[in-house]
């Protein structure tokens, strides 16, 4: 059984990766330089990346997986009326009627 190949970086995907992470971390911490950073800062602004974009992927799938396999809304003019259940009148409740378990 044949694998998959590894993920390809290419320096342009490394330089939008890191420009966006340096975005995420300058919002996250606004008044620290990146150099300033502990390494629970920089850990914290990483995993914001990473999960920014995971969602951002995880948007792109549904949209794709929506327009490709979702069944569409059927047609309006095939659908009953409201105060209908399957093409019947509704009855009024009557006066009378005991509510459901009530036997004496």
């Amino acid at each position: 059984m044949a694998t998959p190949p590894p993920l390809q970086s290419t320096f342009i995907h490394a330089a939008v990766y890191s420009d966006l992470f340096l975005r995420m971390a300058s919002q996250i911490f606004p008044d620290v330089a990146y150099l300033a950073l502990s390494d629970d800062q920089r850990r914290v602004a990483q995993n914001e990346t990473d999960n920014l974009l995971l969602r951002s992927k995880l948007r792109v799938e549904s949209r794709m997986l929506s327009t490709n396999f979702a069944f569409q809304n059927p047609d309006q003019s095939q659908v009953t009326p409201a105060d209908t259940v399957w093409g019947a009148p509704l009855e009024a409740p009557k006066a009378d009627a005991k509510a459901p378990g009530q036997y004496v």
